[in-house]
């Protein structure tokens, strides 16, 4: 189905259209959201309620960019949204209080070679965390969902200048923060 008969379609509340959305992009959300939030089942609620708001906005859809741009910025929107309450949540009832290192499920194959690679991830991982909202953010669209810089442009609502910019700050505070582990 071209974007254009999907819109239109998705507009009038055609139910083919909504499953030809969720078909052609429903792996797209899921991954980001899988690689923004870190877990499973939250990933997979922060899917569900990204097409949840397609499906209650699609007439405010201005056609400004691709659809798939538009998804892009409301997947983002929606993983920053449920990161903030999950905080508010977490300080709220004071679960950080009582919050222990998790430990690592290791495998009687190689367990050394499990856990030097859990922590490397693990390493990575925080490296990435500690990067501004905006770095992390066009970090993952480019390296991990293979966005060019334009494509990343639109979904951000910036210039490729600013996309740009915030990937070269992001590649150096990343080296900044890893290599003086390499040269242990």
């Amino acid at each position: 189905m071209q974007e254009q008969e999907l819109i239109k379609g998705l507009q009038r509340g055609d139910e083919q259209a909504f499953k030809s959305l969720y078909a052609q992009y429903g792996d797209m959300v899921y991954r980001l959201c899988r690689r923004l939030l870190e877990d499973e089942k939250e990933a997979e609620d922060a899917a569900q309620d990204v097409f949840c708001k397609v499906y209650l906005s699609i007439n405010k859809f201005r056609q400004e960019a691709k659809l798939s741009s538009w998804l892009y910025r409301m997947t983002i929107n929606q993983c920053l949204n449920h990161q903030r309450q999950k905080r508010r949540a977490r300080f709220l009832t004071l679960e950080w209080l009582s919050e222990r290192p998790e430990t690592a499920s290791l495998s009687p194959a190689d367990p050394a070679a499990l856990v030097e690679s859990k922590e490397q991830h693990e390493i990575l991982r925080a490296a990435i965390d500690a990067l501004s909202e905006t770095q992390r953010i066009a970090l993952i669209l480019y390296r991990f969902e293979g966005l060019s810089y334009q494509e990343i442009a639109q979904v951000l609502g910036c210039s490729v200048a600013a996309v740009e910019s915030r990937l070269f700050q992001a590649k150096k505070n990343l080296c900044k923060k890893l290599l003086p582990l390499l040269k242990r």
